[in-house]
């Protein structure tokens, strides 16, 4: 049955005029619970509550009228009545945080960020961490810089087991005191951080720089090799701490470094490239290029051509005539097919070729540019300039002597040196079938003339010599027995004697990483370069048939018999 309302308004006036404030709000509570939506009647129910000092029910009344207002989005009505209730209670972090949302709608950062700190320290005395963890978070977007809340935050952080967002944050710490030029402060900062994760290369790096910045390096690089000692196979520090080595130039310890690192881990692109950068800064651009080229290699498997890129252009930089980068360069950019790019690169490369004198190669990257830009009068002229140096014959080069005559034709003979040291003790045949008008091919083209080796053994070596042209039947195989005084214990073939022998992983990552290093210096013609590094292989491991057989190829194609022999 519906109330009058007049007769119930007269009614709760007659109260309050006689001063009885609880039947008046009875009375008004009649007429709310038939119009839930009157809202000036739920402020007056909730001042009414005030006078007889029954807050709690005020602040009720008051809520449901800000809550309505700021769901309509009437901000400032929702404003002035939620600040009539934080009047009222502060403690209430609900109404602090709407408080909070409601002044950065408006623009009114500080008054937020006055409400979310009461709130911040309420969660924080109360233990709830997370909580706090949330209003922290959003005091850090009202205020990124203020590094005191920051520092709150990585604190509710590490309380809460978070300890990768803690050290981020005292990252994010020290980052902005660095720009401010605080170092000692900064450092403080790290070392709280470093007590979270020592083995973390980002806080082990900026603790370095830190180091540097206030002039004790050597504390830095003590605090490396101290925490390598923790983890000795770590590549993280032994990158760091070949970086810190190169820093005070000492470059050879910072590729030992390096190459241990490069041993302990499957990521070797990093390192590699951290190498050739070190290579770089001691000026030596044969290796940085090498070790550049086993990274480049990999990016482009993965078809990431532009970082290859920038990793050629990082030698190019220090020499543009550097021809095996840019020969690099045109290599990738034709994978990439950037037809401009190929273009510049070609054009660079000519440039490096002729300011080296190089004119045959020169010639065929502007035969590839003719063919890109057959219009480009430049290609052509470049051209002609070059092919007039290979047209002439250089000074002072021998001239070409006249062919002798032939000479009559000679018994051919063959020559049999029997070595001691090499017979074994047992009997063994020696079958040896010659046909006339058959030539006998060699591995290596004969020298002109052959003088047989020096005897090894103090007696005379016997040798066997056959008249070819005077033989109409094959040799028959004869037996040959080594006299008992003359017969030495059976040697094992080198080769043999390798294969048996266990090779540690360390010895595999070592000589594989050389070897490509060496093919690399050999595809571009730094035959020195290449040597060199199967050489260190052999330094280290003797035993290596990899690097002795290629060594071996080296020296044939140098011509080097000799040394080609010893291997």
């Amino acid at each position: 049955m519906a109330i009058d309302k007049a007769k119930v308004l007269k009614s709760a006036e007659k109260f309050i005029a006689s001063g009885k404030i609880a039947q008046a709000i009875e009375e008004y509570l009649k007429i709310l619970k038939e119009n839930p939506k009157d809202w000036n009647l739920m402020i007056q129910i909730g001042d009414l509550c005030l006078k007889i000092n029954k807050t709690p029910d005020a602040i009720q009344q008051f809520q449901r009228v800000a809550d309505h207002y700021y769901a309509d989005g009437f901000f400032l009505k929702a404003i002035a009545i939620y600040k009539r209730i934080n009047k009222l209670d502060p403690s209430l972090t609900d109404i602090c945080i709407k408080l909070a949302d409601l002044y950065l709608k408006q623009g009114l950062t500080m008054d937020a960020k006055t409400q979310l700190q009461v709130v911040a320290q309420h969660y924080v005395s109360k233990n709830q961490t997370k909580d706090a963890i949330q209003t922290f978070q959003k005091l850090v977007e009202i205020e990124p810089d203020n590094l005191k809340i920051r520092n709150e935050l990585a604190r509710a952080y590490k309380a809460e087991g978070m300890l990768s967002e803690a050290i981020k944050e005292y990252l994010e710490i020290c980052d902005e005191l660095s720009r401010k030029n605080l170092w000692k402060e900064s450092l403080a900062v790290l070392d709280t951080a470093h007590k979270l994760d020592q083995k973390n290369s980002l806080i082990l790096r900026k603790l370095l720089s830190t180091y540097h910045e206030l002039g004790d390096s050597a504390k830095g690089t003590a605090l490396l090799e101290e925490t390598l000692k923790q983890d000795p196979s770590s590549p993280e520090v032994l990158s760091l701490l070949a970086e810190t080595y190169a820093d005070r130039n000492q470059f050879q310890r910072a590729q030992e470094t390096i190459d241990k690192a490069i041993l302990g881990t499957p990521n070797k692109e990093p390192l590699w490239t951290l190498k050739g950068d070190l290579f770089l800064r001691g000026g030596d651009l044969d290796r940085a290029y090498a070790q550049y080229s086993l990274v480049v290699e990999r990016l482009i498997q993965k078809k990431e051509t532009e970082k290859a890129v920038a990793l050629l252009q990082k030698v190019t930089a220090h020499d543009p005539t550097y021809h095996p980068a840019l020969q690099r360069l045109v290599e990738v950019h034709t994978v990439s097919r950037n037809e401009g790019q190929i273009i510049a690169a070609c054009n660079a490369l000519v440039d490096a070729y002729i300011s080296k004198a190089m004119y045959l190669d020169a010639s065929k990257y502007l035969d590839k540019l003719i063919h890109y830009e057959p219009e480009n009068v430049q290609h052509q002229e470049k051209l002609e300039f070059v092919r007039s140096f290979l047209d002439k014959p250089k000074a002072g080069a021998p001239q070409k002597a006249e062919a002798p005559p032939p000479s009559p034709p000679q018994p051919k003979t063959l020559e049999v040196a029997m070595i001691p040291e090499e017979i074994a003790t047992e009997d063994f045949e020696i079958s040896i079938d010659l046909q006339p008008e058959e030539s006998v091919e060699l591995d290596e083209p004969p020298a002109p003339s052959f003088e047989p080796p020096p005897p090894i053994a103090a007696e005379p070596v016997p040798v066997v010599t056959v008249d070819q042209n005077a033989m109409e039947t094959p040799i028959p195989a004869r037996n040959f027995r080594v006299p008992p005084q003359q017969q030495q214990p059976k040697a094992v073939s080198p080769s043999v004697a390798v294969a048996t022998l266990q090779v540690s992983d360390e010895e595999k990552e070592f000589v594989s990483e050389h070897l490509i290093e060496a093919e690399v210096f050999t595809k571009y013609g730094l035959i020195d370069k290449a040597l060199e590094q199967l050489q260190i292989i052999v330094a280290k491991f003797p035993n290596s048939l990899m690097a002795r057989q290629k060594l071996k190829e080296i020296y044939l194609e140098k011509g080097d018999r000799d040394k080609a022999v010893e291997e």
